[in-house]
């Protein structure tokens, strides 16, 4: 178990089934279904309402408005996706690209505080500011794999949609600048 503190709070993730599935999955508790329970209720009601506010013939939305009431829900449904997929990095050479990758890692996100101490996990977290979001980063190092997630948080510990594309995209730059600079450390060696 990989235990998760949020304000005298634990949530476990389940290490073996989130490496399995490539996703944060989290041992089932009150907590967790708690937190699911409301992330359905807020993502439903956007796509309720959307679709009633689109069906309603009283309202008369133009076509463009219309576009773009359903863009930003599939967007937001997509980002639901998002804020729990994880990003699988093979790493060639563990003992000597472990080190190269959480240095890459904590150019990243130098607002985290990243310490490796050589565990089969690590994990960072910023908390909630007045003027700045909280993030979380979780990585797992399993065999030559390294799974990674980030995830931001806003007021009460909620996960933000809004920047969980955009994580993900940290991460898969993550994965370029490892992979960039693995193979420059290779073209060297020749």
């Amino acid at each position: 178990d990989y235990k998760i503190d949020r304000n005298g709070m634990s949530i476990r993730i389940d290490k073996e089934m989130t490496i399995q599935k490539e996703r944060m999955i989290y041992k089932r508790n009150w907590e967790y279904y708690f937190d699911k329970i409301a992330e359905i209720i807020i993502y439903s009601f956007w796509t309720v309402s959307t679709i009633a506010l689109l069906l309603n013939p009283k309202n008369e939305i133009n076509q463009y408005a219309a576009i773009a009431l359903i863009s930003v829900n599939i967007l937001v449904l997509i980002s639901w996706y998002y804020i729990y997929k994880l990003v699988k990095i093979e790493i060639p050479n563990p003992e000597i690209n472990r080190k190269l990758f959480v240095e890459i890692v904590s150019k990243k996100f130098p607002d985290l505080q990243i310490n490796d101490k050589g565990l089969n996990s690590l994990r960072s977290k910023k908390n909630i500011g007045l003027f700045n979001w909280g993030k979380s980063l979780t990585i797992f190092f399993d065999q030559n794999y390294v799974f990674i997630n980030v995830t931001t948080f806003g007021r009460f510990e909620t996960k933000s949609p809004l920047h969980s594309i955009v994580n993900y995209l940290k991460l898969k730059g993550i994965e370029n600048d490892f992979y960039a600079t693995i193979n420059g450390s290779k073209l060297l060696e020749f």
